[in-house]
């Protein structure tokens, strides 16, 4: 079943950009297939590895943590000015331990 994003996707394209919505589906629908391949890859690949210091999976939870450039991109956007939602794709205690991650390192953009 398509999402109603990539309903309005092909729509908006369609309609506004004059692309084929053959072509435009077909796009949508290879996206969802990498999701899906990239979704089961990489949840097969956090089963397998073990790291024996944090285990299972929590070594491929990393927004908001450790040495990425999450800093950088969150100064990026304060600075721009940027009011959009940010999405984390963490569970609920996961998205909580980041936000105070980031209360605690970088208040300026909170």
């Amino acid at each position: 079943f398509m999402q109603v994003v990539t309903i309005a996707t092909v729509y908006i394209y369609g309609s506004a950009f004059q692309l084929d919505y053959k072509l435009n589906a077909i796009g949508n629908a290879v996206g969802k297939i990498f999701i899906a391949f990239s979704g089961f890859f990489f949840g097969y690949l956090s089963d397998i590895l073990k790291n024996p210091k944090w285990g299972r999976r929590k070594f491929f939870v990393w927004t908001g943590t450790h040495d990425l450039p999450v800093r950088d991109l969150l100064l990026k956007l304060a600075k721009i000015e940027f009011s959009g939602p940010l999405v984390y794709e963490l569970s609920f205690d996961e998205t909580i331990q980041s936000m105070e991650f980031v209360k605690e390192k970088i208040p300026e953009v909170l």
